[in-house]
């Protein structure tokens, strides 16, 4: 994936900043990793553009911009995101491109808990039963290797949400602090086979900051999520 965008910032020409050194590379952060085969309705990619071009967030703005600073180059973000998006491939589409603090934390950092949707074979009072057992569960042990260590976790504390929506389809939110949760981890917790998954969807990743405040999306696009990717630039 990292090769696909930086063959597609290439073509339409990004001012993208590089590292330094013998092999320079463009400076794109990834949000978290999507484990191979699974889909996903909300991506995240920040860009580091050069610091001598002007970020306008609009064609007015960027008219503004030419006014005031004749000889600097703009990038103009909604143009920008309409032609990422003419070149991705397909499957890939961007709903938002937006200009955003360097002071954030990175995607990695940021991201508390990811929403999965489960599609499977079981009828839906099967998959309620095991939905009921797992919440009433005080503890969900998983077996985990880290650092060539085998560890014994409890990853009921990260099982921060679990329903049935229409049909056979099971939607989890599953913290990522301080060692993500993954699907499959999931799946075995609960002792729900993979065989029995069809389809696993990542609709939505979340950052809550513990204040009282809902938790929030990485850039909201304020558009359906139809679409595989979200963009936003630094």
């Amino acid at each position: 994936m990292a090769r696909v965008w930086e063959r597609t910032l290439r073509r339409i020409d990004l001012p993208v900043a590089y590292s330094e050194g013998f092999n320079p590379r463009p400076k794109l952060h990834f949000g978290l990793a999507l484990p191979t085969g699974f889909e996903s309705n909300g991506e995240y990619l920040d860009i580091d553009i050069n610091p001598d071009v002007q970020l306008a967030a609009s064609a007015a703005e960027a008219e503004v911009l030419a006014g005031t600073m004749p000889d600097a180059r703009i990038l103009e973000l909604d143009e920008t995101r309409s032609r990422i998006d003419e070149t991705s491939p397909d499957g890939i589409s961007i709903l938002a491109l937006a200009e955003i603090d360097r002071k954030e934390l990175s995607l990695q950092q940021a991201v508390t808990s990811c929403s999965w949707e489960f599609t499977t074979t079981l009828d839906a009072p099967a998959l309620q039963t095991i939905v009921d057992t797992a919440l009433a569960a005080d503890s969900l042990l998983l077996d985990r290797e880290r650092k060539g260590k085998k560890m014994t976790d409890d990853i009921r504390p990260q099982i921060l949400d679990l329903h049935l929506v229409d049909g056979p389809r099971l939607v989890a939110e599953l913290g990522t602090q301080p060692r993500a949760l993954r699907p499959a981890e999931f799946l075995a917790a609960i002792d729900l086979p993979s065989k029995e998954t069809a389809r696993v969807l990542r609709t939505h990743q979340w950052i809550s900051n513990n204040d009282g405040e809902p938790a929030r999306e990485p850039l909201d696009a304020g558009l359906a999520t139809t679409a595989t990717t979200e963009v936003c630039a630094v």
